[in-house]
C-alpha cells in the first residue's frame, strides 16, 4: 500500500480462516485404543456439564457422614449442670454429653436427676450426680468439691435451676419472694463464687447463667421472676466485666416460653410455625455455642432465644 496522507503504513496481511472442524460424532464400536471412540484417535472432550447442565463435581453424590467421626467440642471438659433433673437442664446436660463432656448434673430431686445421669451414660458420656439444695452456699461448694474431686477441674458452668410463679404482685407472700429470688439468683451465685477460684488459677473458663425474657422486659404477675431474672443478667454483665482479665467469659441465655415437657429422646417436630413452639434443645444449642470455643470473643452479652414467639401478632 502507498503511503497515506498520514504517513507511510504497515502492511498487515489477513491470515486465511482455517476450516470449520468436524461435529462431533458418538463413538463409533470397534475404533483405536485410545481414541476415546472418535475418528482419527483425537482426544474428546469430557463432558462436564451433562445433561443436568450442572458440573459433575455437583453431581457426584456426598459422602454420607459417620457417626462417632466428627470433632467433638467438649471432649476431656468438665461441664457442672444445674437444674439438670429435667426441661432445659436436662436437654443441655445431653447435648454436652454428645459432645463429649463429663457432666456434673445437680439438683434438689435424686430420682430425675438420675434418669439424666442414665440418659448420658447411654449417649456415651460420663456423669455424676449430685443431689443438692443450690440455694445452700456450702450445699454449693461441697458439690464443686466433689464434682471436681471425680471429674476434674470445671470448665463450663452452666446456672440453669430456676422455679417459675405466677402470682398477682399483691398476693405475693414473703416467703414466696423469698423462694425465688434465693432459687433463680442467690444460687446461681453460689455456684459462681464455687468455681470462679479454680478458673482463675487455669485462667480459663466458661459460666452461662439461663435468665428469661421477663429478666430483659417484665410481665405483669410475675414481679418475682422478673426482678431475679433481671438480676440474673446484672450479675452477668458485672461477671464479665470483672475477671474478663482471666479469660473466663460469663453470658446468659433468654428463653421464651419453652415445651418443657418436650421428650427429648427423639428429635422434636419442626412441623410446626417457627412462632409457635420452643423446644429445650433450641435453649441447650445456644447454651453449647455460648460455652464453646466459637464464642471466645464473646462476653457480658444476653441472647434471647424466642422461637419467633415475639413475632406472633394477636388478632
Amino acid at each position: 500500500m502507498g503511503p497515506g496522507p498520514g504517513g507511510p503504513r504497515t502492511a498487515v496481511r489477513l491470515r486465511p480462516r482455517p476450516p470449520d472442524l468436524p461435529a462431533h460424532r458418538r463413538p463409533s464400536e470397534g475404533g483405536p485404543p485410545g481414541s476415546g471412540g472418535r475418528r482419527g484417535g483425537t482426544h474428546r472432550r469430557p463432558d462436564f456439564f451433562g445433561a443436568s447442565g450442572l458440573p459433575s463435581l455437583f453431581r457426584r453424590p456426598l459422602p454420607r457422614a459417620r457417626l462417632g467421626t466428627g470433632r467433638m467440642k467438649f471432649r476431656d471438659r468438665t461441664v457442672l449442670v444445674t437444674g439438670a433433673s429435667r426441661g432445659i437442664g436436662r436437654s443441655v446436660a445431653l447435648r454436652f454429653a454428645e459432645e463429649g463432656a463429663r457432666l456434673a448434673l445437680v439438683a434438689r430431686t435424686e430420682s430425675e436427676l438420675l434418669q439424666t445421669a442414665s440418659a448420658v451414660d447411654q449417649a456415651g458420656a460420663r456423669a455424676v450426680a449430685i443431689p443438692t439444695d443450690i440455694r445452700d452456699r456450702g450445699g454449693a461448694e461441697a458439690c464443686v468439691e466433689k464434682a471436681e474431686a471425680e471429674l476434674g477441674p470445671i470448665d463450663v458452668l452452666v446456672n440453669n435451676a430456676g422455679v417459675f410463679l405466677w402470682r398477682p404482685f399483691l398476693e405475693l407472700t414473703e416467703e414466696e419472694w423469698e423462694l425465688v429470688l434465693a432459687t433463680n439468683l442467690t444460687g446461681a451465685t453460689n455456684f459462681c463464687r464455687a468455681v470462679l477460684p479454680g478458673m482463675m488459677r487455669r485462667r480459663r473458663g466458661r459460666i452461662v447463667n439461663v435468665s428469661s425474657i421477663h429478666g430483659m422486659r417484665g410481665e405483669a404477675n410475675l414481679a418475682a421472676h422478673s426482678a431475679a431474672k433481671f438480676g440474673l443478667i446484672g450479675l452477668t454483665q458485672s461477671l464479665a466485666r470483672e475477671f474478663r482479665a482471666y479469660n473466663i467469659a460469663v453470658n446468659a441465655v433468654c428463653p421464651g416460653t419453652v415445651e418443657n415437657k418436650q421428650d427429648e429422646t427423639g428429635e422434636p417436630s419442626r412441623s410446626e410455625p417457627l412462632a409457635e413452639k420452643l423446644w429445650p434443645r433450641d435453649v441447650a444449642r445456644t447454651v453449647l455455642f455460648l460455652a464453646s470455643d466459637d464464642a471466645a470473643a464473646i462476653t457480658g452479652a444476653a441472647l434471647e432465644v424466642l422461637g419467633g414467639t415475639h413475632l406472633t401478632i394477636q388478632p
